[in-house]
């Protein structure tokens, strides 16, 4: 099966999960939400639309930063593309794991030596791990009193799925970082090359287990070259943190859209529920979490705000907001994604040491 059957398969089913989402969410009040919709503000949601291409921006900025403490020479917008190529093929993958390889595989065609690319792209998921969960924990503590007092039987089982998903993103960082560093591990690839070179797969088994050495410690000087450094670090985490409070603020400006005004007491709410949402996503195995995202968002913020709206059909509005808030930071993206994809083919350059 070649490269681009596979990626047809992921969109197929990226497209049937969509379709299940969207009939399991609106099957009974569908008309309901789109009137709601066909009355939307355009100027709030281009809005919205602003703020995810900030999103992508400083991701793209991040990027750049990190290539260029290796290697100097490397261009934002190779960065904003190469994380275009990270989106895409995150959102067709389940758990959001196709984008990291292509990432590497564009960072080597743009002349970013391969250990640096593989470095940046580990550093990157270091950070934005890191951001996640603090700020998921945040929430969790600011927001604990109200979720405390919305608890009921149901509400149980959603705040025990939001504790074990902040309990296996955060194992799964912590095992890819000891991955990165335990020598077991290595052992582990060494013996997997012999067992590729014993089928014929490899052929220079020695050469490619000196190769594989050769990166691990570059990776683990680059990465550590990163994390000693505390000037770029609290300059990489301020703008990881400020994509996420970008991100997560899109949803407040969608009720705006759908002309249901929030106030500002609830702004930081709104982020502990954006954040609630990302969690669930991240451990939901669907492309881009569908089904289990829109049915979060809708879950969590109807909880929280059912009594604090004023409009006629709480449940069409909240669920007007979410299609707006799920097109602009997820299906924006990917058609953004694919664009990059079909039409930025960079010649491949001779890599930097």
């Amino acid at each position: 099966m070649n490269k681009k059957t596979k990626i047809l398969l992921k969109l197929t089913s990226l497209i049937l999960f969509t379709f299940l989402s969207l009939f399991l969410v609106f099957r009974k009040d569908y008309k309901d939400v789109l009137a709601i919709l066909k009355t939307a503000s355009f100027p709030f949601i281009f809005i919205a639309i602003g703020c995810m291409l900030l999103v992508f921006f400083i991701d793209g900025c991040i990027l750049t930063i990190l290539v260029n403490l290796f290697q100097k020479g490397y261009k934002l917008h190779q960065g904003i593309l190469n994380q275009q190529y990270n989106v895409f093929f995150n959102g067709i993958t389940p758990l959001a794991t196709g984008g990291q390889p292509f990432q590497v595989y564009l960072f080597k065609k743009q002349g970013v030596n391969i250990a640096n690319g593989i470095a940046v792209v580990f550093i990157y998921f270091v950070l934005y791990k890191a951001t996640l969960l603090s700020i998921s924990l945040f929430a969790f503590i600011y927001n604990y009193p109200r979720l405390n007092a919305l608890i009921d039987q149901a509400e149980y089982n959603l705040l025990f799925l939001l504790i074990i998903s902040f309990c296996l993103i955060a194992l799964l960082s912590i095992f890819i970082i000891l991955v990165a560093y335990l020598p077991l591990f290595k052992k582990l690839f060494h013996k997997i090359i012999v067992f590729l070179g014993k089928i014929k797969i490899i052929k220079k088994v020695e050469i490619a287990q000196q190769n594989l050495n050769d990166k691990i410690i570059l990776i683990r000087h680059n990465a550590s070259h990163i994390f000693s450094n505390w000037k770029t670090m609290v300059l990489l985490l301020g703008l990881m943190f400020l994509r996420f409070i970008i991100l997560y603020s899109i949803p407040f400006i969608s009720f705006y859209a759908v002309h249901c005004p929030l106030d500002g007491k609830y702004f930081l709410d709104t982020i502990s529920l954006s954040s609630y949402t990302s969690l669930i996503s991240g451990v939901f195995p669907s492309p881009g979490g569908s089904v289990g995202v829109e049915f979060a968002y809708t879950y969590l913020f109807k909880s929280f705000f059912s009594n604090k709206i004023n409009v006629s059909d709480v449940n069409a509005t909240i669920k007007g907001s979410m299609l707006i808030w799920r097109t602009i930071t997820f299906y924006f993206g990917m058609i953004l994604g694919a664009f990059v994809l079909l039409i930025y083919k960079p010649r491949k350059k001779k890599e930097n040491s």
